[in-house]
């Protein structure tokens, strides 16, 4: 058994975090004891802690909660600290080692309001307490007409101001991860973790898990607000451990034994952190970057929002982007998105979006990168009972077949939908799924018998999806006609930007997508930054080995166009559907 000490904040979050970690060594052969002390942040309670680490050293205002445990490491008063990772600074400090990565809660934040108090989509009512300049600031999208009050102080101090209503206070905001690790803390036995600890901590613990009972029997209401609307700090709801330098190279590989989920991890916290350093914010900064939900082995969903111009006396916070969409793991292209809107987009496709532009403040250049010709003569099979209409050009042939203009249909997408609705007032169109005939077939009842209606070029494509599905058969009623590349560079002969690497290109289908492929060939283009709209373009990239940096499921080309630059509007307008859907269930 090898002796180890664990420098600790001596909250009860932090005890409870450091605790756990005790808990895990000893499993591994260690004899924990946990050594508690305060940190700045933890003792600078009279101002906001965006302000007070301003006045601060460089230093001290990067590791506020840090700094104090830093040098118990360094001068080797201790083996090892916990942190909530969140709270390390971006930059290594000399002496100590690289984090070690474990608990990995729940990273969301959650909203407490005091018994009696009404939540409203836009906050009307509401005075919320934070310090957090991310939480100000997203807090204007998500609930316009809601305060904010300055709130310090440790989870019970925070829960306390709320159930007195101090200041006119009846609403709190904070992560969820927190509060979680310490109501399941309060269940534990004392004698499961009293050995770790010296007399007059437990003592301190057991008065803060009276406070703690107390405040929570006020039963208050709570709202966990998901991070596709609301992202979090980078690395929110994940503990690390830190050794020394001497202690890393005598237990460093057997303290890691004991997290085994460090490499799981640390992908996403990474990558979240990465975004903050390029854009050189501090963990004070109003930034919220949560990268989760592992689509495939290349995307994730990212979900960030960031106050490009901010002040602090007063507060205020403006040109404000909000991103939520799969991209490619590490890319960098993230921070620059954040860091400034796109200075020109080049639109790939069958129509000119422009009637939508003014959503996008952005100028935007259509490619027309294909044309269409109409096959209104194929013949339907007269057993089908269910259509999949492709995309809007399906329209002229439904208009010509009135059997199968009356049968139900699926759609990929609003804007087909529409086309088809508009067109056609009397169909029934059953469902608008997913932007790819894939992800349609996994909804529609294989018992169906399904035609496809689409284009002669993605025919194959969708046999491919359909192989394993009996009952589906397929008719292509329209062809796309693609732009050569001589063409294209015709069209952009004084677009030079067109050109450079970082220039934005919006793919929105299969074959726009096949057209860029074969221009950007052509004239050597790399590193490019391509958003796809829809899973068929993305597929045409992969086939050709495109670098690929984003892809949108979208249902319709205006909303995709918010997106790209990052409307936060769109925070308030997801957060009230999301109400709406729990309200119905």
């Amino acid at each position: 058994m090898v002796p180890i000490t664990l420098a600790s904040r001596d909250s009860l979050l932090a005890l409870t975090q450091t605790i756990e970690a005790a808990e895990r060594l000893e499993k591994v052969g260690f004899i924990p004891q946990i050594q508690t002390m305060k940190t700045a942040g933890d003792i600078k309670l009279n101002a906001p802690l965006y302000e007070v680490a301003q006045q601060a050293a460089e230093k001290e205002g990067r590791a506020f909660f840090t700094r104090e445990l830093d040098d118990a490491l360094i001068k080797e008063h201790a083996d090892a600290a916990v942190h909530s990772f969140k709270d390390l600074p971006t930059e290594n400090v000399k002496g100590i080692s690289k984090p070690i990565f474990f608990s990995q809660e729940k990273t969301n934040d959650t909203l407490l309001l005091r018994k009696g108090t009404p939540l409203t989509p836009d906050g009307a009512g509401l005075v919320i307490g934070t310090s957090s300049l991310r939480r100000m600031h997203q807090l204007q999208f998500l609930m316009p007409q809601a305060n904010t009050l300055t709130l310090r102080g440790n989870i019970i101090t925070r829960l306390t101001k709320l159930t007195e209503g101090a200041n006119g206070m009846n609403a709190i905001l904070i992560a969820h991860a927190g509060l979680n690790r310490v109501e399941n803390f309060a269940r534990k036995a004392e004698a499961t973790y009293a050995r770790f600890l010296d007399k007059a901590t437990l003592e301190a613990i057991r008065a803060e898990l009276q406070r703690f009972a107390n405040a929570l029997k006020q039963n208050f209401l709570r709202r966990e607000i998901p991070e596709t609307i609301f992202p979090t700090a980078p690395g929110q709801g994940v503990l690390a451990v830190q050794l020394s330098v001497s202690s890393h190279k005598k237990m460093g590989e057997k303290v890691r034994s004991a997290f085994p989920e460090h490499t799981t991890i640390e992908e996403r916290v990474e990558f979240e952190r990465e975004v903050m350093v390029e854009l050189m914010a501090g963990c004070h900064a109003p930034l919220g970057v949560s990268v989760f939900e592992k689509a495939d082995s290349d995307l994730r969903l990212a979900s960030a929002c960031y106050s490009r111009v901010t002040t602090t006396n007063p507060v205020t916070f403006s040109k404000t982007v909000f991103i939520n969409r799969f991209v490619k793991a590490g890319n960098s292209k993230l921070s620059i998105e954040l860091k400034e809107k796109p200075s020109r987009i080049y639109w790939w496709g069958l129509r000119n979006p422009l009637k939508n532009a003014q959503s996008a403040e952005v100028p935007i250049f259509f490619i027309p990168a294909i044309t269409q010709n109409f096959l209104i003569d194929g013949v339907p099979p007269t057993t089908t009972d269910t259509l999949f209409v492709a995309s809007a050009a399906v329209v002229p042939w439904l208009q010509a077949h009135e059997r199968e203009a009356n049968l139900p249909l699926w759609t990929p997408g609003e804007e087909t939908a529409r086309a088809v609705k508009e067109a056609l007032p009397k169909s029934f169109i059953e469902r608008v799924s997913p932007k790819s005939f894939g992800a349609a077939l996994l909804l529609i009842d294989p018992a169906r018998r399904l035609l496809w209606l689409g284009s002669k070029n993605g025919e194959e494509r969708a046999r491919r999806a359909a192989r394993t599905r009996a009952n589906t058969n397929f008719l292509p009623v329209y062809e796309n006609l693609f732009a050569e590349p001589k063409t294209i560079e015709e069209l952009l002969a004084n677009e030079n930007s067109a050109r450079e690497k970082d220039a934005v290109h919006i793919l929105t289908s299969a074959a726009s997508a096949s057209v860029f492929v074969e221009w950007a060939n052509s004239v050597g283009l790399t590193n490019e930054r391509v958003f796809c709209f829809g899973t068929s373009a993305v597929e045409v990239l992969e086939e050709a080995a495109r670098p690929l940096y984003m892809v949108s499921d979208a249902p319709d080309f205006a909303l995709f166009l918010r997106e790209i630059v990052g409307d936060p509007a769109l925070i308030g307008e997801r957060w009230q559907e999301f109400l709406k859907e729990k309200h119905e269930t």
